[in-house]
């Protein structure tokens, strides 16, 4: 089957998934929504968080090395659960608790893991710049982490769709660039119908819907944020350095280039640096948090 024929017959497939509301979405991570049900709650205890962090292996792994990262140490190695949450606090969990349960799908051995492990390591820095330009902004960070966390995840059930397809055949070796550009052309709409199943807030369906277009009339200020993420995020593939001059039109003063900038010239090394799925100790890290 040449590639002409290959893109009809997977346009022809997800389109009719999205017709039929048939998209296989995983379902949201049960440990987020009960560590995120217990945050939302007046009277929560540290004791109540770490009991269902205990629960899951990997989460308790990574909050104990996100404890203990540069920008949370203090000196003293964190080696209990209690310490580690006390000390990052529990919206870093839930983000955390997130992206390491979303990062465990995407790791699954498949035949388009390659891709998966792409988009997944795009996400992460979309969410670690989201974050950044949120601080700037007076924003809250630990939503436009997930933003940009979240906003084109619905490329990974592009890719489970396209494997889903070829189950029982081989999938035909074409490159990279055709599978992630049949990929892109509903990465969209793939993604609503997940945010949407998971009940997420209206400001992750907008980052979803509308980060590749920015308008005047858009008033969520996290939209924004991600836009400028997504036009990031590919030239730290194709450059050492960031010039943040580009982005000129899209930040709000020249104070906030200049720390956006400082901020920017670690990022590549972040690109290179990022563990993502990284074999260890029989496990797989995929976290983002190295």
């Amino acid at each position: 089957m040449n590639e002409v024929d290959l893109a009809g017959k997977i346009d022809e497939l997800i389109s009719d998934q999205l017709r039929a509301h048939e998209v296989k979405v995983t379902p949201f991570p049960q440990t987020v929504m009960r560590i995120q049900n217990l945050v939302s709650t007046p009277d929560f205890g540290i004791r109540d968080v770490v009991d269902v962090i205990r629960t899951d292996q990997t989460l308790s792994a990574s909050v104990l090395r996100r404890a203990n990262a540069a920008q949370f140490g203090s000196g003293v190695v964190v080696k209990d659960l209690t310490t580690a949450v006390s000390r990052i606090g529990a919206q870093e969990i839930i983000r955390l608790a997130l992206a390491t349960r979303l990062g465990e799908a995407v790791c699954n051995r498949s035949p388009l893991r390659s891709l998966r492990l792409r988009v997944w390591r795009d996400a992460l820095l979309s969410a670690h710049i989201c974050e950044i330009l949120a601080e700037l902004r007076s924003l809250p960070p630990e939503e436009a982490f997930l933003c940009g966390l979240l906003h084109d995840f619905g490329k990974v059930f592009g890719i489970a769709s396209i494997e889903q397809h070829f189950l029982d055949a081989k999938i035909p070796k074409l490159t990279a660039s055709f599978w992630m550009g049949m990929v892109e052309r509903y990465h969209i709409d793939l993604g609503l119908q997940m945010a949407r199943k998971w009940e997420l807030p209206d400001s992750y369906l907008q980052a979803i819907e509308g980060h590749h277009v920015r308008s005047s009339k858009n008033k969520n200020p996290l939209l924004d944020v991600t836009f400028v993420s997504d036009l990031v995020v590919p030239t730290l593939h194709e450059a050492s350095s960031f010039d943040v001059d580009h982005l000129l039109p899209y930040l709000l003063n020249q104070e906030e280039r200049k720390r956006l900038h400082a901020a920017l010239e670690h990022i590549p090394g972040l690109v290179s640096g990022l563990t993502v799925c990284e074999s260890k100790q029989g496990g797989a890290r995929c976290d983002g948090y190295g």
